[in-house]
């Protein structure tokens, strides 16, 4: 299989990869997206196609990014939701990825162009918006750089709207998604000078709705005004 270039395996049953992905130089796409009963990748030491480009693993049962997500150079799409299967209403707990995660993982990578992933919560978008290059780059020279689409979701995944796709497909290349019910203070109430953690959090989802088509409030029962959020730049 050295000529294979896409790997599509969308909804199968499989809960691992083989470690032979390693040798599929000339892989260049990989869907895994609904595997449901995928829970692992691979072993640290196997490393995953140098040349991959797009990279789906929404709806497993992944609880974080694979180690090897920093070594894939090349890759400029890549749609993630973790902690998919981990808002379990019935038992009332919603699973928490740890914030480092997605910067040690995420932050190095310098060619992404579409970024499709759920955050559990502000701090840890925040991390990502501190830390990426690619994101940075892109704030810099928004119309230039090679960061063009992106899908962001704060809070519960299973709190998304259920219309969401329909959204998508008219405008929202660039998409936010808020449900998460962690408070955030009105714009009038912050300060340039205030460098509190709760600050430097609200001042990340500014960035993002800055440059996003399509903002999406959905089953957030603390927000009780649009003032807490800078909808002015948008």
């Amino acid at each position: 299989m050295g000529n294979l270039r896409v790997l599509d395996l969308f909804k199968t049953g499989i809960n691992s990869l083989p470690s032979y992905i390693s040798t599929l130089a000339n892989l260049v796409s990989l869907y895994l997206n609904d595997c449901s009963s995928l829970a692992e990748l691979l072993p640290l030491e196997v490393k995953m196609p140098d040349n991959i480009e797009l990279f789906d693993i929404r709806g497993t049962l992944l609880g974080k990014l694979p180690n090897q997500i920093g070594t894939m150079c090349n890759l400029r799409c890549l749609r993630v939701s973790l902690g998919q299967k981990g808002c379990n209403h019935n038992i009332g707990e919603e699973v928490e990825i740890p914030p480092g995660t997605i910067t040690s993982e995420l932050a190095s990578l310098e060619k992404l162009s579409t970024l499709f992933i759920h955050f559990p919560s502000i701090s840890s978008l925040q991390i990502f918006v501190t830390n990426s290059i690619s994101w940075k780059n892109t704030q810099m020279n928004w119309e230039n750089n090679t960061f063009r689409f992106f899908k962001f979701f704060i809070g519960c995944c299973e709190r998304q709207h259920p219309y969401s796709s329909d959204v998508s497909r008219i405008l929202a290349s660039r998409q936010l998604g808020f449900s998460t019910d962690e408070e955030i203070p009105p714009i009038n109430d912050r300060s340039i000078d205030d460098i509190s953690p709760v600050n430097d959090q609200v001042s990340s989802v500014d960035q993002v709705l800055k440059h996003a088509s399509a903002f999406e409030l959905v089953g957030n029962s603390v927000v009780e005004s649009l003032s807490e959020f800078d909808l002015t730049n948008a």
